[in-house]
């Protein structure tokens, strides 16, 4: 039954983490490209798919550094999404932080 909860709870944060890192995306794309470019904004989904296309170039195989190995499966997912929601938080706030100033 516990594997069954992270399951479900890892499901939710990834959907979650997806959904909130386009919408990351989209507002520094706003910001920062349509500004300066003078091309269409991004919707969601676009945002979504660029996201995955740009996670997908970026993988290579062996890339793992092995600074999970004490951690469990659970443990390690955590972390990294932690670490996700962190960076695209950040990201926001600073590109927040720059359009205050243009």
């Amino acid at each position: 039954m516990k594997n069954f909860a992270q399951l479900g709870i890892s499901v939710i944060i990834v959907i979650v983490s997806f959904a909130f890192n386009a919408l990351v995306f989209t507002a520094l794309w706003r910001w920062f490209v349509v500004f300066a470019f003078n091309v269409q904004p991004l919707s969601l989904i676009q945002a979504l798919g660029i996201s995955f296309f740009w996670e997908y170039l970026m993988r290579r195989p062996g890339d793992e550094d092995g600074r999970f190995n004490d951690l469990n499966v659970w443990e390690a997912f955590l972390s990294g999404a932690s670490r996700g929601f962190r960076f695209n938080f950040i990201a926001f706030l600073v590109g927040y932080l720059i359009t205050l100033f243009q």
